[in-house]
């Protein structure tokens, strides 16, 4: 009797979704009668006894300003925050200042950026722990994504005026009115002479207008927050003027409404953290969850501030806990269609038009009270990646299982995800949340001590999870490690490897290599904090990578970096970052070396009332390798400098609570051996609140 091998490979997918559906229902039925025959002795609580308070932007548009901000459930002696900007290799260090209801606040600068993203996350330092959030940073950050209202690089770095506290002026209006204002005049000289011909001059407009309300009386919470902006040079396709930010969120005892750009919290599988236009609504108590939502991409135009119904996405999600929290279980049901090429605040490479529906279950079992944890998940989908095609509807499954085990100073946790290959959710927007066609493994094991720190974590991925014979077959395997001392009470070593191998076959099982790559990455650095509100932070990195397969690509990397954030007072303020590159290719002996720079400081000549500041970097690329198509040294030079004269007028006006008016001067170069261009600006930018 003759197999097609087609035929029988369809036969096992159709078999393997009809049992693990029942398996995901055995596993919750069995977790709960788990749950209800295991005592719950008094064991510690799981982790460290602070609790955290961090709500990640849903997203930042450029050059605008970003605020982070994160509360602690107990008084505690310093928040840090570790940001990355694209562009460099090391996280940079600032002190977060606290506010009056005992919040932590740090303003970031976001027109300083080369790309609208940046990763970062928190340390906060009490009496005998340090605790870092997420758990496992630094070798886990949040990754946050942008957009942009202007090209980038930007034509000119605009800082962010730092305002002062609030005067104590009473409310002129009944809500909370920010106004920035930005113009300068600027000219563009490409080549080594200035000449009417190699000139290009323009006038530069840029405007913020936010408007924020909150009201609360009781039971009753009201928050209100817009951003709209205008611009007379906006990218393709972008409007001069748009709101790019709404949301009005009321409270009612269980009871909350959302509406405008909303952030949904679903699962692995369907949904996370989507910050799309549209409504939600939620009830909630100890013990139950209910959600609904309709949310859609932000249509062009100003007058769609109210998103159409052409491109929606709706569902929800129902849980609840039981046995005190020791087990719950939740369902989460998404569908609609959905065209990103029309969306303003979505990003992503997905621009064909696509549909589809994705259910998901999700069991959790709490044991010895919540030291052990036991998770999982299944979730089916039909999906059409592109309507325009014939391709259609498809149907595949996911799932995944895990658990995670606390107990003072140890913790670790493993899990496994499989996901189908034509598994896909119409809310993983641009694969954020998973890839489909894949296994994918993971462990993690945590030591922390008063005095040490020790994070590792294994993960391994291989697609092509149907053995098709026809088709290559990747696997990619991650370790990831870091021990930190901390040596006293002010200064704190970082120790760190990492290892990445990543290979392709020709044929599931095997067949000639395609790809092979391997690279190990070493790290030493420290954090030394000199007065309560300032550090200063360094740190040596080496990389080395080989391939068999590409041996142009084989050589190393070494990287050093120094930087701080210095505060004197409440007059001056300095965050110097300086960083070295040097990469060496082993077949060519090719070197290329990257020296950069990052200046931001400003200084009071008048104590809250007149100040001078710059936003400043530098960046320089020496390399002996020659571009084979233009025969030129693949040199390269960016230069980009600010000065601002600040004038704060809080106190010269009954009506503004905070103003500053800002004149500005800036120089950028961008030299290579075969191009030239220097852009001159000055103008004048205002920033004010009713």
């Amino acid at each position: 009797m003759r197999i097609n091998l087609k035929d029988y490979i369809q036969w096992g997918a159709t078999m393997s979704r009809m049992w693990l559906f029942p398996g995901a229902a055995l596993f919750s039925i069995s977790s709960l009668l788990l749950a209800i025959s295991l005592p719950n002795p008094s064991y510690a609580q799981m982790g460290h006894a602070i609790k955290i308070e961090h709500s990640p932007p849903s997203e930042f548009v450029y050059p605008e300003s970003l605020e982070f901000s994160l509360k602690t459930s107990e008084q505690v002696q310093v928040v840090k925050i570790f940001f990355l900007r694209p562009g460099f290799n090391d996280y940079q260090l600032r002190i977060m200042k606290k506010g009056e209801d005992g919040t932590y606040h740090y303003r970031l600068d976001t027109s300083a950026l080369t790309s609208p993203e940046i990763s970062y996350y928190f340390e906060i330092k009490a009496a005998n722990q340090v605790i870092h959030y997420p758990q496992n940073a630094p070798e886990e950050a949040i990754i946050l994504k942008g957009t942009a209202r202007e090209p980038l690089p930007s034509d000119g770095i605009r800082p962010q005026a730092r305002f002062t506290e609030a005067t104590g002026v009473k409310d002129s209006l009944p809500f909370q009115l920010d106004i920035d204002s930005s113009s300068s005049w600027e000219t563009v000289t490409h080549g080594n002479a200035a000449s009417p011909f190699n000139q290009d001059k323009r006038f530069v407009t840029d405007n913020n207008v936010r408007i924020s309300k909150s009201y609360k009386d009781k039971d009753l919470s009201v928050n209100f927050y817009s951003n709209a902006v205008h611009t007379n040079h906006p990218i393709q396709d972008m409007d001069r003027v748009a709101l790019t930010n709404i949301l009005l969120s009321t409270n009612c005892r269980n009871h909350t409404l959302n509406l405008g750009d909303v952030s949904i919290k679903g699962s692995r599988f369907t949904l996370d953290a989507f910050g799309r236009r549209g409504g939600e609504y939620q009830f909630k108590t100890d013990n139950f969850f209910f959600q609904a939502f309709d949310i859609s991409s932000q249509q062009q135009g100003w007058e769609k501030v109210i998103p159409g119904s052409q491109n929606n996405l709706y569902g929800g999600a129902i849980g609840f806990n039981a046995l005190n929290d020791r087990f719950s279980f939740k369902t989460v049901y998404l569908e609609g269609k959905d065209d990103p090429a029309k969306g303003e605040n979505v990003s992503g490479t997905y621009l064909a038009k696509r549909k589809g529906r994705v259910l998901s279950f999700i069991p959790h079992l709490n044991l010895f009270d919540k030291k052990l944890g036991l998770f999982g998940e299944y979730a089916s989908s039909r999906y059409d990646m592109d309507t325009s095609d014939d391709r259609g509807m498809e149907s595949d499954d996911a799932w995944r299982v895990g658990g995670s085990f606390t107990s003072g100073y140890l913790r670790f946790g493993a899990d496994y995800n499989h996901i189908g290959r034509d598994f896909d959710s119409i809310g993983n927007q641009n694969s954020i949340l998973f890839t489909p066609d894949r296994e994918v493994y993971n462990f993690w094991a945590g030591l922390s001590s008063k005095k040490v720190m020790l994070n590792i974590k294994y993960s391994g991925e291989e697609d092509n999870v149907e053995d098709d014979p026809q088709r290559s077959t990747s696997t990619l395997h991650n370790i990831i490690s870091g021990l930190t001392f901390l040596l006293t009470d002010s200064f704190t070593l970082n120790v760190g490897y990492q290892n990445s191998r990543q290979e392709t076959h020709e044929k599931a099982g095997g067949g000639n290599r395609i790809q092979e790559k391997k690279a190990d990455d070493y790290s030493l650095g420290f954090t030394c904090l000199i007065m309560p509100s300032s550090s200063i932070h360094g740190g040596v990195t080496y990389t080395s990578t080989d391939s068999r397969t590409d041996p142009d690509t084989e050589g190393n990397t070494m990287t050093a970096s120094l930087g701080g954030s210095l505060y004197l007072g409440e007059r001056l303020s300095v965050f110097p970052e300086f960083s070295y590159s040097e990469t060496a290719f082993d077949l060519t002996d090719y070197r290329t070396k990257t020296y950069s720079g990052f200046l931001d400081s400003e200084y009071f000549i008048i104590l809250k009332t007149l100040s001078v500041s710059t936003l400043s970097s530098y960046t320089r690329t020496d390399s002996d390798e020659t571009a084979v198509s233009t025969g030129s040294d693949l040199n390269r030079e960016d230069i980009q400098l600010t000065g601002n004269l600040n004038y704060y007028l809080p106190y010269f006006s009954r009506i503004l609570k905070k103003s500053v008016l800002s004149l500005k001067g800036g120089y950028i170069r961008c030299k290579t051996d075969a191009e030239k261009t220097d852009s001159y600006s000055i103008g004048v930018q205002f920033d004010f609140s009713f």
